[in-house]
């Protein structure tokens, strides 16, 4: 999904290298080791800066440290150029839910299924958790009273609709109600 061709990235020995150092910074980042996945960030960044690779990894780092706002003009940024990365709107509503903006997490989640609808992210006990009460409210006040349901869903587009019915299907898995 990630393409270097017009990101200053001169060969295919660069490629990779941007690669790799992404990769090995994301794993000391997981392995909590924050000092050498900041040097392996820190080298990428000089060989491609504005590459959505390494801006969507530096989002994720912003992300983790609860700085929302950053998170979300590194991935407007990854999007300039990368628009059609389905894991890139993923973490753009991850950020969106951060700063508590359901209108903008549901965009950016409509945005990610219209390319991906299978996307793994959508399918994990995470996506449930990651939930917020805009989307969750009217699903149960429907469920509720059932001559709402009609006009609800009839307001709501295909890809809204397709991300509600994974989550209740997850829902319904996670309560061991399948």
């Amino acid at each position: 999904i990630w393409s270097l061709q017009g990101f200053n990235v001169s060969s295919q020995e660069e490629e990779n290298r941007l690669r790799a150092l992404v990769q090995q910074s994301d794993r000391a980042y997981a392995s909590r080791d924050a000092v050498r996945a900041a040097q392996l960030l820190s080298e990428a960044q000089k060989i491609a800066p504005q590459h959505p690779l390494v801006l969507n990894s530096a989002a994720m780092r912003a992300l983790d440290a609860g700085n929302g706002p950053q998170a979300v003009e590194l991935l407007q940024r990854a999007l300039a150029s990368e628009e059609r990365n389905p894991a890139i709107w993923v973490n753009l509503a991850s950020a969106w839910r951060l700063l508590q903006r359901p209108e903008d997490e549901a965009q950016a989640i409509e945005r990610a299924l219209a390319l991906e609808p299978r996307h793994p992210s959508f399918f994990s006990p995470e996506a449930v958790r990651r939930m917020s009460w805009k989307i969750c409210a009217p699903i149960s006040s429907m469920l509720a009273v059932p001559s709402r349901i009609w006009p609800q869903l009839m307001s709501m587009s295909s890809s809204s609709l397709r991300y509600i019915g994974v989550l209740v299907a997850s829902l319904i898995v996670g309560a061991g109600l399948e």
